[in-house]
């Protein structure tokens, strides 16, 4: 999974597929080895969309209400280091 926001792609997972055995995965993913170990580059230069199949977007909204102060302070310290 990744996310895309206003034609930004961040995505913290890709240098997974470095490390799983070619065996278990499609031609589609070998071929755009290596990936990096975290992608925050806009849309249209990520491999992604060539790679996998896309699913439908979920959007997902939310206030400060809607989630504890402790997640919004780590997803502020994980923002500032994708910076």
């Amino acid at each position: 999974w990744w996310v895309e926001s206003e034609g930004i792609l961040v995505d913290i997972t890709a240098d997974q597929f470095n490390l799983i055995e070619d065996s278990e995965l499609s031609y589609k993913i070998k071929i755009n080895r290596l990936y990096l170990p975290v992608y925050c580059v806009p849309t249209l230069n990520a491999p992604h969309h060539k790679v996998f199949e896309l699913v439908p977007k979920e959007l997902w909204a939310w206030n400060e209400d809607d989630v504890s102060e402790t997640y919004l302070d780590e997803l502020s310290i994980f923002y500032s280091r994708l910076l």
